[in-house]
């Protein structure tokens, strides 16, 4: 049975469009269990990796009378249905969902009255809407183990563990799963520590007084409930609520902008925020508590994490399945080795081998590598909230800005005014400025420009009165506050007898607010957005006093043109060198914004990703305005403008002939959209945004991403957030609950951080694509000279395994993840697509001349004159753990070990030169160092169960020395070919 949701805007980007009843089918529980009992759990780990296999084995279709869980479209996750009494609910990613008249609805109050509550009322909503807090669900060290250790990696390993055991290499087996479990709680410990900094970030700690009973009593916050009636005061918004009075808060928290915003009845104020004055007796009702805030919203968005498949770990695995194929038949043509083995040992050295196929302990590499990254990031000031998205950040080549706060500062300055008429009246009293404790608050632009005006303001309770620099008085009667979609503000004055209408904004907007237009507005509007300064549109009219109480949609109409203020929005101190580093590096560079068009164009010039002639298309009054823009001599200039209809097929084509970089309203966009006009090439060709809303910017993200390309978005605002969300790593400049929703946060307001992001990405991605093939060989290796000792019923010691694994193999890669990342940004990205040509080519290279020369050596070991070897007598049950061919199968691993990483090491152009790796070098030379004393000194070689090398062959360690050079001097040789023509890099 499937129900439809009635969605709200308090489910923000986790929205459901429907869910269907089912139940738990009881016989298929049984089922369940006796499918896991009688596959030694294989069952259970196929359901844990494949979860939609696991619901609808387990849950069937039922009526919502007979239903124990429903399941959620989309997500695919299942709640458990809750009854009490007629009232049916279920709970999805912390919100409630009530059943309504056959559609479930998310439960949410609506403020019907503003009555204080009883306590039989707050207790019934403390049961409706549970605690005030967001507690941020803490998942526990055993809980998180057997998720981690139930992934594929870990039960490959179980099967490597069960394998070594029947092999004999018992201490092996409980190091390599000690290790296991030590980077499992690395990995836990640094979970935890993010979870606790959200619970810290998330927890407000306070009291407040509230109105209950009739009577004033002080609460803890956790205890509010909807409906409450708090009186406000000089503290943190503890939850939405709708005032009823007057404030000045500060909304850094939410917006990124730490300017003052005032507040008064009817208006909300959101948790979080902070009240920076408040009128006497105002109070507020709250509306909205924990997850169901707008804060509490980008809880969310952290704790459920748009789903990401890293092309890496999907390519890896296909490369590793090609392996295997190539392991397989090798296996199958050396079969007839074993015919002479009990058959407990043929088939451990068959899994054996399928175990060495995937390396088991990769993950741990996986995790150091990310883990180094993200306390190198922490140590320049940027705080990582999620391991994959280190790896990510390497692949980006498309780099989204916000533009003011991001690109440029928040900070404006006036720098004149162009007047038609007196504008006095206008910049002196449109505006909502405060005061707190002495000091003006407001908008940035509202202080900036009642600066200007050289007017004084008087507060008097509630009464605020203007004196311009005339000496005239002005009482501001009515305020209409800013409107992002009207983008505009007005103010209603009284002066004397008379009242005025007076408004600001954007001057395409106001255009069609005022009674006439003319040519000189429109020219001298180009002027100066072409200059690139953010031009405000002043206008004012007389009214009636019986009009004041008019809606202001009435009132904003046939207005008086009174002129421009042109303010400049400077860019930050290092933007011009650091978008500098990002163009050279060819990244793609775009600007999102919801500034005016020419000035976000002329950003784009002054940041460098605009050169020629840039096409500006917009809608006008239902026509496509197509405008060119260039630079000639320092200067923006409009070359061309013009408006006409055209046939979308026409229009579509004619677009894509053009040869020019873009620039997009978001208006154009929607009529692109409502068109159905294939945007995906139109966007890739648009480096400008502008007058988008927020929706638009994650659309413009999301259709690069259907393109292939790999997206960071750079913001500090709300506005920012879904885009931010969308993209594949999200950053952010400022520890504002804005910036909850980023990948990366930064606690300088530098936007050098995006390098050291990328430049850190890379230098992972390309440390990743260097250990995991050198891992799988050194793995096949082992399975090759598994298979040469066979033939003389030989294998590794226990102690030999371990010192190969442990002491060389394990401890070189993981000290090579502590190469440094180079800080500036190169025009290629790491090829770490397993599966590419490039780098099957280079790694069966490799293969083909390493197994040579193993092989070669085990030749001539086993074909010397005075070789001696004594092979069990069939069947055999058990390996000899030394010999001559033990020996030099032990001595190649050593050296390939040590000398094999400096092949599959590529330093530049991301990394230090691995000399600069002082923890590598050491740790190299160590190794050799011993490996050299295993060689030529006697004494040594029984530590490790070695035998004379000499006793069969004479110089036989020179000669052995000089077959591995000489395979390692041929490999370098091929592999600098191989890289000049098949290069393991891609160029942006």
């Amino acid at each position: 049975m499937e129900l439809q949701i009635i969605n709200s805007q308090i489910e923000g980007e986790h929205k459901l469009k429907s869910i269907q009843c089912v139940k738990i089918s009881y016989e298929r529980l049984f089922m369940l269990v006796l499918l896991c009992v009688s596959t030694g759990f294989l069952a259970g780990f196929y359901f844990r990796w494949f979860p939609s296999q696991f619901i609808n084995f387990l849950y069937i279709a039922s009526t919502l009378d007979k239903a124990t869980h429903i399941k959620t479209n989309p997500h695919n996750e299942i709640c458990q249905v809750i009854r009490e009494g007629k009232n049916i609910h279920f709970k999805f990613r912390f919100l409630k969902y009530q059943y309504q008249e056959d559609k479930f609805k998310p439960l949410e109050f609506e403020p019907i009255n503003s009555n204080n509550l009883t306590s039989q009322e707050v207790q019934v909503r403390q049961k409706d809407y549970g605690s005030a807090l967001m507690k941020i669900p803490m998942i526990g060290f055993l809980e998180f183990t057997l998720e981690e250790l139930s992934t594929p990696f870990y039960t490959l390993q179980y099967l490597c563990v069960v394998i070594w055991l029947v092999q004999g290499f018992f201490y092996f087996a409980i190091v390599m799963m000690s290790c296991s479990l030590i980077s499992t709680f690395i990995k836990f410990y640094l979970l935890r520590q993010s979870l606790n900094r959200l619970q810290s970030l998330a927890a407000i700690h306070q009291q407040v007084r509230v109105i209950r009973n009739n009577d004033q009593i002080t609460i803890d916050v956790n205890e509010l409930v909807p409906g409450d009636i708090i009186i406000l005061q000089t503290m943190i918004v503890p939850a939405d609520c709708i005032i009823n009075g007057m404030a000045l808060l500060n909304e850094a928290t939410l917006t990124g902008e730490s300017n003052p915003v005032p507040k008064q009845t009817g208006q909300i104020l959101f948790e979080g925020t902070k009240i920076l004055e408040v009128n006497t007796g105002s109070t507020a009702q709250i509306i909205r508590t924990n997850y169901s805030t707008i804060r509490g919203q980008y809880f969310r968005n952290v704790l459920y994490p748009h789903k990401v498949t890293h092309k890496f770990y999907t390519q890896a695995i296909k490369f590793l399945c090609g392996f295997g194929i190539f392991n397989v038949i090798i296996a199958a043509a050396t079969i007839v080795i074993y015919l002479d083995y009990t058959t407990e040992l043929i088939l451990a050295n068959i899994f054996s081998t399928l175990t060495w196929i995937f390396p088991p302990a990769m993950p741990i590499f996986f995790s150091l590598t990310a883990t180094i990254a993200l306390l190198r990031l922490k140590n320049n000031n940027i705080i990582g909230s999620n391991m994959d998205k280190i790896h990510i950040s390497g692949q980006i080549d498309v780099a989204c800005f916000d533009k003011t706060g991001t690109l440029t500062t928040n900070e404006l300055t006036v720098i004149g005014l162009w007047d038609k008429q007196d504008c006095n009246i206008c910049i002196s009293c449109c505006h909502h400025i405060c005061q707190s404790e002495g000091q003006l608050m407001g908008d940035i632009l509202d202080l900036e420009m009642f600066k200007y005006s050289k007017s004084k303001i008087q507060f008097d309770n509630d009464d605020i009165t203007i004196t311009t620099q005339d000496q005239d008085n002005y009482k501001i009667i009515k305020i209409f506050d800013f409107n992002s979609e009207l983008m505009m503000m007005s103010v209603i004055v009284q002066s004397e007898n008379k009242y005025y209408l007076c408004s600001k904004g954007a001057p395409e907007k106001l255009q069609t607010k005022l009674n006439s237009l003319n040519e000189e507005m429109n020219s001298q509007l180009s002027f100066y957005v072409n200059q690139g300064y953010r031009v405000i549109s002043l206008a004012q009219k007389e009214i009636k006093q019986e009009h004041i109480n008019l809606d202001r949609m009435q009132l904003e109409v046939n207005l008086n043109f009174l002129g421009y203020l042109i303010f400049e929005n400077q860019l930050k101190n290092d933007t011009a060198e650091v978008m500098k580093q990002l163009i050279e590096s060819n990244l793609k560079v775009k600007i999102l914004s919801g500034d005016n068009p020419l000035t976000t164009v002329n950003t784009a010039y002054n940041i460098g990703i605009a050169d020629e002639v840039v096409k500006l298309f917009d809608i006008r009054n239902s026509e496509i305005l197509e405008v060119d823009i260039n630079r000639v001599v320092g200067k923006q200039q409009i070359i061309q403008q013009k408006m006409y209809q055209i046939d979308l097929k026409d229009l579509q084509n004619y677009i894509y002939t053009l040869n020019h970089k873009f620039a997009l309203t978001g208006d154009f966009m929607e009529f692109c959209n409502q068109n159905q006009l294939d945007i995906s090439s139109l966007y890739q060709k648009t480096i400008v945004f502008a007058r988008v809303k927020p929706h638009q910017k994650k659309e413009v993200i999301f259709i690069h991403q259907q393109s292939k390309c790999c997206v960071a978005m750079i913001g500090d605002g709300s506005n920012d957030c879904s885009a931010i969300s969308q993209a594949d790593i999200g950053v952010s400049f400022s520890q504002a609950d804005a910036s909850y929703t980023a990948h990366f946060s930064s606690l300088d307001q530098s936007i050098k951080c995006i390098v050291t992001i990328l430049a850190q990405g890379r230098a992972t991605a390309q440390t990743l694509s260097e250990i995991f093939p050198l891992y799988t060989l050194l793995s096949f290796l082992a399975t090759c000279a598994y298979t040469c000792l066979a033939l003389e019923g030989q294998n590794y010691s226990d102690f030999q395994l371990l010192f190969l694994s442990f002491l060389c193999y394990i401890p070189i890669m993981a000290s090579m993840t502590l190469t440094k990342a180079l800080p500036n940004l190169s025009k290629e990205l790491p090829l770490d697509d397993m599966y590419s040509l490039n780098n099957q080519l280079s790694f069966y290279t490799h293969v083909f001349i390493f197994t040579g020369g193993l092989l070669v050596s085990v030749a001539i070991v086993m074909n010397a004159e005075n070789h001696h070897f004594e092979k069990p007598k069939p069947p055999i049950q058990d390996y000899l753990r030394v010999g001559m061919l033990n020996t030099t199968t032990v001595i190649i691993a050593q050296i390939y070990s040590q000398f094999l990483p400096f092949i599959f090491i590529i330093s530049k152009p991301f990394k230090e030169y691995f000399y600069k790796n002082y923890v590598y070098m050491a740790y190299s030379i160590l190794s050799f160092t011993i490996t050299m004393l295993f060689v030529f000194c006697k004494p040594t070689q029984s530590f490790l169960d070695l035998v004379d090398f000499n006793s069969e062959i004479d110089h036989f360690d020179i000669f052995l020395v000089l077959i591995m050079a000489g395979t390692i001097i041929l490999d370098i040789i091929i592999q600098n070919i191989l890289q000049i023509k098949f290069p393991r890099k891609r160029y942006l």
